[in-house]
Order: C-alpha cells, then sequence, then structure tokens
C-alpha cells in the first residue's frame, strides 16, 4: 500500500512539473534550427518570426543554420535535442514531404517530430545569368536541346523544391537539364552570376536586387498564378509548362516527446507572431504568405498529405538522391 502510494505521489508530482514548465516556458533562449543558409529569404522570415516571440516572452528567440544533406543535418541535430521546447526545427517540404522518398532517412518524418505551426509559403521564381542567350523559358529549353550536354540546374539541395521543379519540368519538356546541388542559395548566387550554372528557381527576396541591377533575369514565377509583386512575370503555366509549380512551405517542429502543453504554447506564441507589422510588411514585400495551422494537429496532418503527394510524385517521375 505504501509502494502505491508513494508511486501516485511521485506521479503527481511530475505530472506538476509538467504543468508548472508549460506554464513558466520560456525560461530561457530558444533555438530555431534553419537547415537553410544564413541571409536567404527563409532566414529573414524565420528570424524576423523569432524578433516578435523573442518580443512577446522576454527571451532571445535565436535561429542556428545547419545546413546539409537537403536539411537531414539540421532535423537529425532537432530529433535528438532534450525534448523540452527549447529546441525547434524548421520544417519544410524537403525535411518532412520529400527526402523520404528520394532515400532512406536516419529520422522518420512523423514518429520522431512533433509538429507545432505551418509559418509561410515562398513562391520561386526561374532566373538565369543576365549574360544567358535564354529570354523565356521555351527558349532556355530549346538551349538544353541545342547545347551539347544540356544546361545545368543548381538547386538548394537534393530533395529541395528546385529540385523537384528541375525533374517535373525535364520530364515534362524532354529536354537535359542536369541537377548540381548546392548547401543553400547564398553558394548558387555566385555560380549563377558567374554562368557556371545555367538556372534556378530562387526566392524573390534572394534574386530581386540581383534582378534590378541587371545581373540576373527572371523568366517566370513556378506559382499558380502570378504575384503582384512582378506583375509581368509569367506562371511557368503561361510559359508553356503547366503543372511546374511549387510553393515551398515552412513551419515549426519540436521533437517527438515535447510535452503537449509546450507544444500548445509554442502554438500560441508563433501564430500571434504572424501579425507581427514588420513581418507582415517585409512578407507583402518579398512575395510571401504568411499561414498558420489551425492546431499542431492539423500542421502534421498536413504534412503526411505533402508526403503522400510529393511521394507518388517522386515515384512517378524516378527521381533519385544523386
Amino acid at each position: 500500500m505504501r509502494t502505491l502510494m508513494r508511486l501516485v505521489a511521485l506521479t503527481l508530482i511530475a505530472l506538476g512539473g509538467v504543468a508548472a514548465q508549460a506554464e513558466d516556458f520560456p525560461v530561457r533562449p530558444i533555438t530555431i534550427v534553419n537547415p537553410l543558409t544564413a541571409g536567404s529569404g527563409v532566414d529573414v522570415m524565420t528570424r524576423l518570426y523569432a524578433d516578435a516571440v523573442a518580443r512577446e516572452v522576454g527571451q532571445r528567440v535565436l535561429v542556428e543554420n545547419k545546413t546539409g544533406s537537403g536539411g537531414v543535418v539540421a532535423a537529425l541535430a532537432v530529433k535528438d535535442a532534450r525534448p523540452d521546447g527549447y529546441t525547434l526545427l524548421l520544417a519544410h517540404v524537403g525535411t518532412h514531404a520529400i527526402l523520404s522518398s528520394l532515400q532512406t532517412l536516419p529520422y522518420d518524418p512523423a514518429k520522431d517530430f512533433a509538429p507545432i505551426t505551418l509559418l509561410f509559403y515562398f513562391p520561386t521564381y526561374l532566373v538565369v545569368p543576365a549574360a544567358s542567350p535564354a529570354k523565356s523559358a521555351a527558349d532556355l529549353i530549346a538551349l538544353a536541346k541545342a547545347r551539347p550536354g544540356g544546361v545545368r540546374l543548381a538547386s538548394q539541395g537534393v530533395g529541395s523544391g528546385t529540385h523537384i521543379l528541375g525533374a517535373i519540368w525535364q520530364d515534362q519538356a524532354k529536354a537535359p537539364i542536369e541537377h548540381i546541388p548546392y548547401r543553400g542559395s547564398g553558394q548558387i548566387v555566385p555560380d549563377l552570376l558567374a554562368g557556371r550554372v545555367d538556372l534556378s528557381f530562387m526566392s524573390y527576396l534572394t534574386i530581386r536586387e540581383l534582378a534590378r541591377d541587371g545581373k540576373l533575369r527572371i523568366l517566370a514565377i513556378a506559382s499558380p498564378t502570378r504575384w503582384s509583386g512582378t506583375p509581368d512575370v509569367p506562371t511557368m503555366a503561361e510559359a508553356g509548362y503547366p503543372g511546374v509549380d511549387q510553393d515551398t512551405w515552412f513551419g515549426l517542429a519540436a521533437p517527438a516527446e515535447t510535452p503537449k502543453s509546450v507544444i500548445a504554447k509554442l502554438f500560441d506564441l508563433f501564430v500571434k507572431a504572424s501579425s507581427d507589422p514588420a513581418l507582415v510588411k517585409r512578407a507583402g514585400e518579398d512575395g510571401v504568405t504568411i499561414v498558420t495551422s489551425k492546431s499542431p494537429q492539423a500542421f502534421g496532418e498536413m504534412w503526411m498529405r505533402e508526403s503522400e503527394r510529393w511521394g507518388k510524385l517522386v515515384r512517378a517521375l524516378n527521381i533519385k538522391a544523386e
């Protein structure tokens, strides 16, 4: 009897500790591990979210960039972190929907992470160096077919949206497009400007100034509709390639055993931050769609649907991890 009472007491103490943890959370800095490079469009938006949450809770919210393997390095760092809500992953369509169809991952997107919320979508633009003879998407395909070896497409890594977009386009246009994976857009830009690669799909923030300065040429937007900030840029469908579109999503995930009460607190904090004026203003300037989930569960269901959708596409196109 005494043993039973002791176990009950210990259980109550543990439950009380979890409740207190959620009530007091956060009591120290939170770190968001970003799989993409510092200075990228995604990085800028993530840091604006972090700043908004930091002002709300009075604790620092840090962004740590861990690139490599299309997001696997960052995902592993968070998977193995203490499940207390202080280490979060900037999950995206690659880490939680595409990569598992390309390779055997050292983590399970569904079992090793607790979803928190969707944060934003990024449209991507098809861009070429200013010296490229291609003035349209059709010109680029013609160039690929005429040039020995075709053209070289730089992506943000195996399993990234750029990689998949290139594969869809290659399959549709029946043109030789060689995939060259990088660790992020920061490494792509110098090679693209120098003509060492022929094209890439990039966020508007990354290429905006370079396009305005005449160093890069925007050929199309890989979205279902045009964006009001670039009204003269056609969609890939309008350019003759329907289906070559993908608005890449980003959201937050925590280690799987993170207490639900802490997940709920994080959900509330980041949903509230989504209406921060500085964040909303910058998103409007950069063509970013700010959108949060109805609940952590809804975000988890979304990434499972995305995993099934992209898995079917990867198998249909026979896309392989190089």
